[in-house]
Order: structure tokens, then C-alpha cells, then sequence
């Protein structure tokens, strides 16, 4: 019996020890997740501020969701403008230089030397946030920069970089990194409505230098007020309107809630050139050929869409229409002039083909008129009798001559004989 009581007991305690065991590895993994500390636009933070009141405190947004955690830092209507004075550059410029302490500290958050700090600001742009995005923060603790790991709300003024990504907090100047990598994070401080863990974005570097952004307006409660184009390292005195057609596609997706791919449409600039409609297709179609391929005519005519014809076919054209020949002509009959399109005045003329069949008998060589029979002349051509009459005028006046003198001969023998 006592050994049985003490395999008991190490049952018992092996039992205790699995238990124990499995609680303590629940609570591990449930601590496992990084903590993540959100900061709503209107607040200091929960650090302490590298520059206190750097500007005016920013009015929150609700948040725009993206198809995915991740977003490029060119993504059309990522960023909002700024407020008036929600972004004070010259103030954080000047606090850096009287606190050099900060300075070095700033600089060093940022991988930058203290004498590039202005010429990085710069380089900045004053943007407003469209999503509740995951940053890491810096605070100012103890003359060292302490970073923590943040979600700023839609709406906090931000200044980014020629590659999209956020790199000063305009209310506190704290310097900002892109996020730490997280599994299960744990979101501690006051949530604001519309808050959700799920559609938290991180924005990525674009693959390109940003020339300007597409800047979406919008009120407080999410109307869309304009959308524009910024120059990247301006404050909104050189903003010029976008693309209708982009402006139409990011103020529906943004009514729905939702930031596009960060692709832009197609260039209705290059897309919507199409060649205008060519009127030398049908004109080109109407030009007779010359008389050798006019029997190639209809194959023409079919393909009257195309291009304005060949030089060596429009060189021929002008021949065969000014002498164009009955026999041989493309338009024999004087209807077809009729079907042809109206704007081509070049073959409307009805004259050209008509007039050349009757001038063709009326131009002989001068021998001609001579060697045809009289009759056979009479009936064609009216010329020919006025050519007899004279003869025949000439031929009158030589036989009144002639008997003039003859009667002049007996009067000489008449007076003669008087004699």
C-alpha cells in the first residue's frame, strides 16, 4: 500500500507539473506581441516631444482603407493637404538650431548629419495622412532619441520624402522610421472611432522618385474638396489640377472608402489620340486611274478607307483626267458622276467626259477637207460648203470678165470699121 500511495503521489505531481507547464507557455505566447501605441492627430504623443508645439494641432480624418497593409508612397490620394499652420517648418528649423542637443539626436534618428538638416527639410513635402498608418516614432528622452512603435491617426500632419515615406510628425517635429516588423501586435492607449486594427497601412518606397503627388482634399467628415497636383518639396503655391479623368477615378474610389492600387489610369492625352478621320480615303477612291488599270477601278473603290494612294498612282491620275477617253474611261455613263461623294469636285465635272466626242471629228489635218467627196462632207460639216460658194463666187466674177471682154472686141472692130 505505500508504494502505491507513492506512485500516486508522482502522478499526481507529474499531472501538476503538465498543467503548469501549459499555462506557463499561454501566457508567453499571448505576450509575445510587440506593443504599438496610437497617437490620435490632435495629440502630443506619448513621448516626449524633440519640438514642443511645432505647430497647430491637425484635425483627425476618417480613415481611408486600402486594398492591402501595404501601399506605395506614390499612391494617388495617399495624402491630404495640410491645414494652415499645422506644419511649421521655419519654427522647427529654428528650435533645432538653438538645441543642439536636439539637433544631434534628430539628425541621428533620420541617418542624416546635423549640418544637413535644412537641406533635408527641403527636400520635404507637408502632406496630411489619408489612413491610420504604422510608423516608428521617435521622442526626446534623456538627450537620445527613444524610439517606439506607433499608429498615427488619418489627418496628422506629416512631412515626406521625395520617395513617399513619412519623416517628420509636423505637431511635435519627432523624426519618423518606417515600422518595425510585428506579429500580434498589441494597440495600447485611446482609440478613436473608426479605429481598426485589420486596415492599419504601412506605406512602402516608391520605385521611383516622386515628382509631384496627387493631393486629395477632403472635409472633415470625408467630402472630397478638390484633388490637385503638388510638386514635391512645395506647400501647395504651385498645386495644378489633375487629370479629369484621375480626378473622376480617386473621387470614386475615395467615396467608397478605399485608396486605389497607385497606378494611374491611361493618358487621355496619348490614348485618346486617334487618328482623325481621313477624308483622302474616299477622295483617293474617286480618282481614275489611268487607262490601263481601269478595269481595276471597283477594287479601288472597296477600299476606300485607306491611306492616301501611292505617288506613282497619283501621278498618274492627273493624265488620265485631263485627256480622259471615251472608250476607255471609268465613268462611261453620265449617272455615275452622281454616286460619287459629294466633297470631290475633281470628278463631279459632267463637261469633261461630253464635250471631247464631238471636237474629236472637228479637228482634220488641213490635206483633209480636200481628198473627201463633196457629198460625204456636206452632211458632216457645215465648213465645207462655204469653201464652194467662194469658188464658185470667184469662178462668176472671172466669166463676167471674160465676156466684158469680149464684148469689148466687137466694139473695136465696130470702131474700126467706122474708121
Amino acid at each position: 500500500m505505500k508504494i502505491n500511495r507513492g506512485v500516486g503521489s508522482l502522478l499526481v505531481t507529474a499531472v501538476v507539473l503538465v498543467v503548469a507547464s501549459s499555462a506557463v507557455t499561454w501566457i508567453a505566447s499571448t505576450n509575445t506581441g510587440e506593443t504599438v501605441q496610437v497617437e490620435a492627430a490632435n495629440s502630443p504623443g506619448a513621448v516626449p516631444a524633440f519640438i514642443p508645439r511645432a505647430g497647430t494641432a491637425a484635425t483627425p480624418r476618417r480613415p481611408l482603407h486600402t486594398a492591402g497593409h501595404v501601399v506605395s508612397g506614390d499612391a494617388p490620394g495617399l495624402y491630404g493637404g495640410v491645414e494652415a499652420n499645422s506644419c511649421d517648418v521655419a519654427a522647427m528649423q529654428a528650435f533645432l538650431r538653438t538645441h543642439p542637443d536636439h539637433a544631434a539626436a534628430w539628425a541621428a534618428a533620420l541617418m542624416i548629419e546635423p549640418s544637413q538638416i535644412d537641406e533635408h527639410f527641403a527636400s520635404l513635402t507637408p502632406v496630411s495622412l489619408q489612413t491610420d498608418t504604422a510608423v516608428t516614432n521617435h521622442g526626446f528622452d534623456s538627450g537620445a532619441a527613444t524610439p517606439i512603435q506607433s499608429v498615427l491617426q488619418a489627418g496628422t500632419a506629416v512631412l515626406v520624402d521625395a520617395v513617399g515615406l513619412p519623416r517628420v510628425r509636423c505637431y511635435c517635429g519627432n523624426p519618423l522610421q518606417t515600422p518595425a516588423s510585428r506579429r500580434n501586435p498589441r494597440y495600447v492607449g485611446v482609440r478613436w472611432d473608426g479605429f481598426d486594427a485589420q486596415s492599419v497601412t504601412q506605406i512602402a518606397t516608391a520605385s521611383t522618385v516622386i515628382q509631384q503627388f496627387v493631393i486629395v482634399e477632403r472635409e472633415p467628415d470625408g467630402a472630397i474638396s478638390k484633388v490637385v497636383n503638388r510638386p514635391r518639396a512645395t506647400t501647395g503655391d504651385r498645386d495644378s489640377a489633375v487629370d479629369p479623368i484621375l480626378a473622376l477615378t480617386l473621387r470614386s474610389s475615395l467615396q467608397g472608402g478605399g485608396i486605389g492600387s497607385g497606378q494611374l489610369p491611361p493618358n487621355p492625352g496619348s490614348s485618346s489620340a486617334p487618328s482623325s478621320p481621313d477624308p483622302v480615303g474616299p477622295t483617293s477612291s474617286a480618282i481614275p486611274g489611268p487607262p490601263e488599270s481601269s478595269t481595276a477601278a471597283p477594287v479601288e473603290s472597296s477600299s476606300a478607307p485607306t491611306p492616301t494612294p501611292t505617288p506613282g498612282t497619283t501621278s498618274a491620275a492627273p493624265a488620265s483626267s485631263e485627256i480622259p477617253d471615251p472608250q476607255t474611261s471609268v465613268i462611261p455613263e453620265p449617272e455615275s458622276p452622281a454616286t460619287t461623294e459629294p466633297d470631290e469636285p475633281a470628278t463631279t465635272e459632267p463637261d469633261e467626259p461630253v464635250t471631247p466626242e464631238p471636237d474629236e471629228p472637228a479637228r482634220p489635218e488641213p490635206d483633209e477637207p480636200v481628198t473627201p467627196e463633196p457629198d460625204d462632207q456636206t452632211d458632216v460639216d457645215s465648213p465645207e460648203p462655204e469653201v464652194d460658194e467662194r469658188e464658185t463666187e470667184e469662178g462668176d466674177s472671172g466669166r463676167e470678165e471674160g465676156d466684158d471682154e469680149g464684148d469689148g472686141g466687137p466694139d473695136e472692130g465696130d470702131t474700126g470699121g467706122d474708121g
